[in-house]
């Protein structure tokens, strides 16, 4: 059996005519000169000028490429082949000067281009009654670049010859795994498994105007393992329990890339960050009370060492517009998951689940006053609800979704919502519908953020977006 997907995807952005509360006395908009106002018992002026109110302006093009391949070995054997290329072209944004207005005015452009690539490969066998073994190995490739270039006008694409800056860098990762697992009796069931991750970074290059820095290949490498284990108490009740542990390397642009929004925020990259290892276990319970209904509840623990994050640099800029790329020393999150599923009718299936977690930074020498905070961009409770209905040829689903805020600094000191770069607390729903024409011919429609919610994940959300795909398999 072998199938094969295409997905390009492309879009253009822009800001419109803008508004602002500040006014003069006879209702039109202000934004140039100086403006006095009172913020909770004291006086205090603003300077505005027309770039205060402008936004960025962008576009990005993707194509996506991948195919399967699953070949009977044996009897009991089943070879699977994957490969892809996810390949970005373009993508681009532009951003206004500090003397730029509505109409035109200079500013910057800056443009990507990325491409990854990957195949796995992986045999499993159950060939023995009690026993499933599975073999593989990952392979992946990473290239970046990013330029930056000065415009005349930010509003249109003609750039100055000289470039600003320019970002590039490779990285490879080659990974070895295989997993064994057991049925010691009819209750009770073990998994084993190991993975050596090899990860390597080369060709790194960051130029700031003529300056051209070229950075060290680096080269690392990890043993993982994990156990699993699952205990039938008796019908209807089961135990299940695991410890593990983990390798994440930081990515190419994580590596090189400096970035500066338009609010002003810089985001620093890192050649020198680490990769970042993973301890974790959790203990469970699953519990079937009725024919239909089954209840979910685990707790589990994960800690960090060497955690990649963005702390925000106060020593070198005060206002908090700046965020570096470092390894905490040390963090560790905690919590409970609760879930259940429901089946009303054969046809119809309902998941409601439940996640609290409790995350801090427990060490970091690099910057003190972060131990203690929580995590950034972690939240600590999220909610979600699936509804699917199966009947006949289509597949009828409905999701919700919730997520409380989250801090995006290490200080916790951003508290503000319902502004750009703040991370609110949102909920939203979904639906999805496909119809299966044959057997090799699917048709689908999806409906992300069905009621149109409106909220900051640093960048106000797009709202409603409607999807149609048409899957060919052979």
């Amino acid at each position: 059996m072998s199938s094969f997907q295409y997905v390009r995807q492309s879009n253009r952005y822009a800001w419109g005519p803008y508004d602002s509360w500040v006014q003069t006395a006879d209702g039109h908009v202000l934004d140039t000169g100086n403006v006095v106002f009172e913020d909770d018992g004291a006086w205090k002026q603003l300077t505005l000028s027309p770039s205060n109110f402008l936004g960025a302006r962008g576009g990005r093009t993707a194509n996506l490429f991948q195919g399967q391949l699953l070949h009977s070995t044996s009897s009991r054997g089943l070879l699977r082949m994957q490969a892809g290329v996810f390949d970005t072209p373009l993508d681009w944004y532009a951003l206004p000067g500090a003397a730029a207005t509505s109409a035109s005015g200079p500013g910057t452009q800056t443009r990507q281009q990325n491409r990854g690539a990957y195949a796995n490969f992986q045999w499993s066998s159950s060939g023995k009654a009690r026993q499933a073994l599975t073999l593989g190995t990952d392979t992946r490739y990473d290239s970046a670049t990013v330029a930056g270039f000065a415009t005349s006008n930010y509003l249109n694409d003609e750039l100055l010859e000289e470039r600003g800056s320019f970002t590039t860098g490779r990285a490879f990762t080659q990974a070895l795994y295989a997993q064994d697992l057991v049925r010691i009796s009819d209750a009770v069931q073990l998994t084993l498994g190991a993975r050596y991750d090899y990860w390597r970074t080369y060709n790194g290059e960051n130029e700031a105007g003529t300056v051209a820095t070229a950075f060290p290949d680096r080269t690392s490498s990890a043993v993982t393992a994990k156990v699993s284990a699952v205990y039938r108490v008796q019908d209807g009740t089961i135990l299940r329990g695991s410890a593990g542990t983990a390798f994440r390397q930081p990515s190419v642009y994580e590596l090189y890339r400096d970035v500066r929004e338009t609010s002003g925020l810089v985001l620093l990259g890192n050649p020198d960050v680490d990769p970042e290892h993973l301890t974790s276990w959790d203990v469970g319970i699953r519990q079937t009370l009725v024919r239909r209904m089954s209840l979910d509840a685990s707790y589990y623990e994960n800690r960090v060492r060497d955690l990649i994050y963005r702390s925000t640099d106060l020593d070198f800029d005060p206002s908090g517009q700046t965020r570096r790329l470092l390894n905490a020393g040390r963090g560790r999150a905690r919590g409970v998951e609760l879930g259940a599923t429901l089946r009303p009718a054969s046809w119809l299936t309902a998941r409601p689940t439940y996640t609290f977690t409790d995350s801090i930074i427990t060490r970091n020498d690099l910057a003190p006053a972060s131990v203690g905070k929580r995590l950034p961009y972690v939240p600590q409770h999220t909610a979600s609800a699936n509804l699917t209905a199966l009947v006949s040829a289509w597949s009828v689903s409905a999701t919700a979704r919730y997520q409380s805020d989250v801090f995006a600094t290490d200080t916790n000191t951003d508290v503000v919502s319902g502004v750009p770069g703040s991370y609110e607390a949102f909920f939203e729903a979904d639906v999805a519908a496909s119809f299966e024409v044959s057997r090799h011919v699917s048709l689908r429609l999806t409906c992300e953020n069905l009621f149109d919610q409106r909220y900051f994940l640093y960048y106000r959300n797009p709202g409603r977006l409607l999807q149609a795909g048409l899957r060919i398999g052979y």
